[in-house]
């Protein structure tokens, strides 16, 4: 949130106050010091974005994997990045993959009532059911 209030600050201005979202979208998109605003913010969140996965893509695997100081960890995914670039983006895509089999996961969870109740045919078996055993 700071550099978003030090882009704006330096960019549009000191006294722009925006009162209403469509204020500041109007501002945003429509004038050149906005337009400015839109890309040194994507290039520094890309910056940013590149450096956190830079630090974690292969430390926290290491971390679970390995007996190892987070800091070495964190050192080794940056090298790992830096010598083969074709690597980060094999595990960012493995990383999406993983991300999306547990968002479809988690889908059935969400998909019941609107108290997110289990689908009755998805629900766990208690264990005097299993066994035959039925309450009345």
């Amino acid at each position: 949130m700071y550099q978003v209030r030090l882009l704006i600050a330096l960019l549009i201005g000191l006294n722009a106050s925006f009162s209403s979202l469509r204020e500041f979208v109007t501002v945003v998109l429509t004038t050149n010091e906005g337009l400015l605003f839109l890309a040194i913010g994507n290039a520094v969140g890309a910056a940013l974005s590149l450096i956190l996965f830079s630090l974690t893509v292969v430390s926290f695997p290491l971390l679970l994997d390995r007996d190892v100081d987070f800091v070495t960890a964190m050192i080794t995914s940056v090298r790992a990045v830096v010598n083969e670039p074709g690597a980060d983006d094999r595990m960012g895509r493995r990383h999406c993959r993983v991300a999306d089999r547990l968002g479809a996961a988690v889908l059935p969870r969400t998909s019941g009532d609107a108290a997110g109740a289990w689908p009755r045919d998805l629900a766990p078996v208690p264990a005097h059911r299993r066994a035959g055993y039925r309450v009345s």
